[in-house]
């Protein structure tokens, strides 16, 4: 969910209608409110962080546009493995590929071999 979401206000929003929607989030979410709760408070705190600064605001809207291009985020531990590349099908009955080399050099990003649908793979790197 992207802070915008966890906050249920409008990317145009006015900077006191954060504020509300910030205190209306938190309410919905208190543990006294509520049996479950959807967005935790420190997502919620973290949403109201970010979007009420403006450095941050700009950095977060840039990364979230570049993440707009794409189908979907896929954690690399949900693709298949086989002799050095990494798989994943799409829903055009196609697949994504990614090699080792690849993401060792810092390329995440890869096309749809049967379509134009992009994915992000997620991973991280883990040292020696």
């Amino acid at each position: 969910m992207s802070y915008y979401q966890i906050l249920s206000i409008s990317k145009e929003f006015a900077p006191e209608d954060l504020k509300k929607a910030y205190h209306a989030a938190l309410l919905a979410s208190h543990p006294d409110k509520t049996q479950k709760s959807k967005d935790s408070i420190d997502a919620i705190k973290q949403a109201y962080c970010v979007l009420s600064s403006p450095n941050l605001r700009k950095q977060y809207d840039t990364k979230i546009s570049k993440d707009d291009k794409f189908h979907n985020i896929i954690d690399l531990d949900d693709m298949i493995y086989d002799n050095g590349i990494f798989s994943y099908p799409c829903r055009c009955s196609g697949k994504y590929e990614i090699t080792e080399e690849e993401l060792e050099d810092g390329r995440d990003v890869v096309g749809c071999i049967g379509c134009s649908l992009w994915i992000r793979v997620a991973y991280e790197v883990v040292e020696g």
